[in-house]
């Protein structure tokens, strides 16, 4: 079956509850906003409502405009439908807002004899009672798989009394098994993160046979976690069974560090060389926390432990990056000076930038030399989370130009 239809605002959501899953458009309208890919572009994403497996080609002319395609006919007409229910007189966000808040109006009463109000819930001052948490879980069962976002996010940022916890989190991997949504899953897995004390040792076994589960694909990474938390005996040796799958890698490595699983050490090693920077960082840091020797970036020496002002006078370029990033825009800094900032230094920055937690703030004073002229160098890092440095970099006027002129974030 072939159709064509403008989704105006809101395409991902509408097309997630007609069940094609999203994530390869959601990469490509990222390329495209960061003109690293052109329109048009044809990409296959899976149907997840069936039971058994169908593939959906999106023909993309332009953004929020589809050519959709799908050998099998059924499926076909039930995404046509969902999609004409959002889409048909005038739009979708007016449907959309009606029934999110007709949930909000639904989740409101089942707290109202609690005397919790919404505000409550937003300022994470609520711990769900038993009475509470069951007629949320009824809701779950009843309403569509877009809305149990909604419900799920209750259990993830309300609290659990301990004498409860074992009845919600075996609720939470019953309805894990059940999820089609891949989205839905991660809801799930999101209360696992934010409550450690739910990652029951009573919960291995269940935890064990989910993980290894590769029909639940990268939904897996937050259960990982939570089987680490378990301290169960399989825990490692599961954990490295499932690592090689699709995106587990970096979930995988940094659980395996935490367990301190030095017996893996070869294949956390093979990871070192992952064409993902992230991937590769997360790999260096397990192997550090088990006390396997790494390649060592060079000593500190530029590192300012107490920094005074940065001089008056020299121009500042600053960005947030991405971690994968940093590096290649210090080698492109690299090349705008002459002497004093190159490889060894690029590394030197690297290397504590990978050590510092975050909200840290790290910064380096180099002596330089540019277009002829000797001055100073300033590289400030602060991290403001563990993959995502903000840099900004002082230097004199020329070095700044250069800079600006041959650094492309894509932004």
């Amino acid at each position: 079956m072939n159709f064509e239809v403008n989704i105006e605002g809101n395409e991902v959501w509408i097309l997630r509850s007609a069940g094609i899953q999203m994530d390869a458009y959601q990469e490509l309208f990222h390329q495209v906003i960061t003109k690293k890919a052109k329109l048009p572009a044809v990409i296959t994403c899976p149907y997840f409502l069936g039971d058994a497996p169908v593939s959906v080609q999106l023909t993309v002319p332009a953004l929020r405009h589809f050519k959709i395609e799908v050998a099998d006919a059924a499926v076909g007409e039930k995404i046509h439908a969902e999609i004409l229910r959002y889409t048909a007189n005038g739009g979708a966000t007016a449907l959309a807002d009606e029934e999110h808040t007709a949930l909000g109006a639904r989740i409101a009463g089942i707290l109202a004899p609690d005397g919790v109000t919404p505000q409550d819930i937003q300022a994470k001052k609520v711990t769900l009672t038993r009475r509470a948490q069951e007629a949320l879980m009824r809701l779950c069962a009843e309403v569509r798989h877009t809305e149990r976002h909604s419900v799920y996010w209750h259990f993830a940022v309300c609290g659990i009394p301990k004498p409860d916890r074992m009845f919600v989190a075996r609720w939470l991997l019953e309805r894990f098994a059940v999820e089609k949504d891949p989205a839905v899953r991660n809801d799930i897995e999101t209360v696992f993160i934010n409550h450690n004390d739910l990652a029951l040792p009573e919960l291995a076994e269940e935890l064990v046979r989910l993980v290894k589960d590769a029909r639940y694909g990268t939904s897996r990474s937050g259960l990982i976690y939570a089987l680490a938390k378990t301290k169960c005996p399989q825990a490692a040796e599961v954990i490295a069974s499932v690592m090689d799958q699709g995106k587990l890698a970096w979930s995988a490595l940094r659980s395996l560090g935490s367990l301190k699983a030095k017996q893996h050490e070869t294949q956390l090693r093979r990871y070192l060389r992952d064409p993902d920077f992230e991937v590769r960082l997360e790999a260096k840091r397990a192997l550090k926390k088990i006390g396997c020797a790494v390649e060592q970036a060079p000593p500190a020496v530029h590192l300012v432990k107490n920094p005074k002002s940065i001089p008056h006078g020299l121009e500042e370029w600053s960005a947030n990056l991405d971690f994968e990033n940093l590096e290649p825009v210090l080698k492109t800094l690299a090349a705008c000076v002459d002497e004093g900032f190159g490889a060894q230094e690029v590394a030197e920055v690297v290397g504590v930038a990978e050590e510092t937690r975050p909200e840290q703030t790290k910064s380096f004073r180099f002596r330089i030399k540019a277009s002829g002229q000797a001055g100073e160098l300033w590289v400030v890092i602060f991290m403001d989370d563990i993959d995502s440095p903000d840099l900004e970099i002082h230097a004199d006027a020329e070095v700044i130009k250069k800079l600006e002129a041959a650094v492309d974030l894509g932004r």
